[in-house]
């Protein structure tokens, strides 16, 4: 009986180890797609951050802070099911960000543009 109980674990193990392979089989599939996504996002926030750097001169260390933001938006937003309500604190939060990062006078620069806010936050 103990050998019975033995083989039968050893039968389990073995096929949970060849599920465990047949998943990895799957992963680069995967992978492509991440990075795919991570260029798209990449390419997205360039735009953003070159439509806001027209607008009002951006420094080096706003334009690497705002491209981190922007490229964090994408990916958000390239996430599947992502819904209305998500969308619209994380429009909330870029907005917040924005204007913290901001000097006064770009800020003001940036307000009579109200399109152009509108295509950075959604």
């Amino acid at each position: 009986m103990k050998k019975i109980i033995t083989l039968f674990a050893i039968v389990l193990a073995m096929g949970y180890t060849a599920n465990a392979q047949q998943k990895k089989a799957v992963a680069p599939v995967a992978a492509t797609q991440n990075q795919q996504n991570n260029d798209d996002a990449t390419t997205k926030a360039a735009a953003d951050i070159a439509a806001l750097d027209e607008l009002v001169q951006l420094t080096p260390a706003q334009k690497a802070e705002l491209t981190r933001l922007f490229v964090q938006k994408h990916k958000y937003l390239a996430t599947p099911n992502f819904s209305q309500d998500r969308k619209d604190i994380l429009a909330d939060q870029i907005d917040m960000k924005i204007k913290s990062t901001l000097t006064p006078e770009q800020l003001t620069k940036l307000e009579k543009n109200p399109k152009l806010i509108t295509k950075l936050t959604h």
